[in-house]
């Protein structure tokens, strides 16, 4: 058992779930934000059967669902997300990347911190600066990395390594 950080202001016990959760989670919320997707934004998911990551379901979950409703709020229509759950080497990749606005240069060192805004999501209003401290933050738990790759006006790439 694990106790998550007590910089989360919590110390509630999470168990771990058995080690095919990762591909299935990643497709229900997939097929989830298709449902809510209102915008035209289209959502690509290649998932790759028998890749297995151990990890708590409902963390998990917050984590995809954090990273594919940021996809949504700063893509642009039409665009794309593509989620992927793959190999890389001896690490299981969760990529989840978009054709949308993209994040500017100097704001990429600082988007993990939690209550951070870049430009664009300060300019719209719409974000609380919490959803990608989140994901790194489930990301460590779980004994991963996160990463982020992102140019103005051609898109984003957030690579979880397993």
């Amino acid at each position: 058992d694990t106790v998550l950080p007590s910089s989360w202001g919590m110390t509630t016990l999470w168990y771990w779930v058995p080690r095919h959760i990762i591909r299935v989670l990643a497709g229900e919320v997939c097929r989830e934000q298709q449902r809510l997707g209102k915008r035209n934004i289209a959502l690509h998911a290649e998932l790759d059967e028998g890749l297995r990551v151990r990890g708590d379901r409902g963390l998990l979950e917050r984590l995809i669902r954090n990273l594919v409703a940021n996809a949504y709020q700063y893509g642009r229509e039409p665009g794309n997300i593509w989620v992927q759950v793959c190999r890389e080497g001896e690490h299981i990749a969760l990529s989840v990347r978009d054709d949308g606005i993209g994040i500017r240069e100097e704001d990429l060192p600082n988007i993990w911190n939690r209550f951070y805004r870049a430009g664009n999501a300060r300019e719209s209003g719409e974000s609380t600066g919490l959803g990608l401290s989140m994901v790194r933050q489930i990301a460590l738990l779980h004994g991963a990395e996160a990463s982020v790759t992102s140019k103005i006006g051609e898109g984003s790439a957030f690579l979880i390594l397993f």
